[in-house]
């Protein structure tokens, strides 16, 4: 059945292998104090019950299912970017959650204020931990280090479009490439709500693609990738590969507990440890803003 009018947000959940917690999921969608919505489902090749969990929605006006062949998230990102009609969009990994206020909060600053890009809020993570993660404010040199912009951030539809959604060659921190697409190409504030509306779940068996990236070393590579991708954009924000590590090495030490400490290791691979630190007391390439 397809809705009379268009909705305002439509929320795209790529799916694969979420029979445990797809249905907590979709529910939490349902549960929001905001009811102009669409449900994009995309599975991504389950070989679970998955597809047979998300099917018993297919009645529901607000909900659409597309199924593909297994080919990644960004590839499930983009398929629901496809179908979406609404106006903003955001991104609902298949075992997370929403706050009942999520969609209200982040509308409410699109529509209140002037030029806004993006909007995200701090997250609850539950399960393997419990405690609520507050994400940096957002500014660009130390986004441009470190991502603080997270997957689930409410963006607009047109500008999504306009950039071709994720880059489907990256198997994980897609959004945060994405993001800087975004930002480089539109401008515009990037705005966070300082309460966490968003719970996100830390598997017990530490087999998401955040945890799998880290146990197989993909980071440092993922991050070259990034790097020259956007090398110009770095530079324009004072980011040269020089300024970028004497940065990195000055203020990445306090993030090292949550993200892992991968922009050392892939540092010394390429520097020698004693020759950068004779080099950073000398030479002005490094500025230690």
């Amino acid at each position: 059945m397809i809705q009379e009018h268009s909705p305002l947000i439509s929320v795209v959940i790529p799916c694969y292998n979420s029979e445990k917690t797809i249905l907590e999921t979709v529910n939490s969608v349902f549960s929001q104090n905001f009811e102009d919505f669409e449900i994009i489902m995309v599975d991504d090749g389950s070989i679970d019950n998955t597809l047979r969990l998300i099917r018993q929605f297919g009645d529901n006006p607000k909900v659409t299912i597309f199924s593909q062949e297994n080919k990644g998230q960004s590839s499930a990102r983009n398929t629901g970017l496809k179908h979406v009609r609404g106006k903003y969009v955001f991104f609902l990994d298949s075992d997370d959650l929403l706050a009942n206020n999520y969609m209200e909060e982040c509308v409410n600053v699109f529509e209140n204020e002037d030029d806004v890009l993006m909007v995200y809020s701090d997250m609850q993570l539950f399960e393997r931990d419990d405690y609520i993660f507050k994400l940096d404010d957002f500014r660009i040199r130390e986004f441009l280090i470190q991502n603080c912009i997270p997957a689930f951030c409410m963006v607009k539809v047109e500008h999504l479009r306009k950039i071709e959604g994720f880059d489907e060659r990256l198997r994980n921190n897609e959004d945060w490439e994405c993001w800087i697409r975004m930002i480089k190409t539109f401008k515009g504030k990037v705005v966070k709500i300082p309460k966490p509306l968003y719970f996100y779940r830390k598997r017990l068996e530490e087999n998401s693609v955040s945890d799998l990236s880290i146990k197989n070393d993909e980071v440092d590579s993922v991050f070259l990738y990034v790097f020259n991708k956007h090398y110009e954009f770095y530079r324009e924000n004072g980011l040269g590969i020089w300024d970028f590590f004497g940065n990195v090495m000055h203020l990445g030490a306090y993030k090292s507990k949550y993200y892992n400490v991968w922009y050392k290791r892939l540092f010394y691979k390429y520097f020698n440890k004693s020759k950068y630190l004779g080099l950073s007391q000398q030479t002005p390439f490094f500025r230690w803003k």
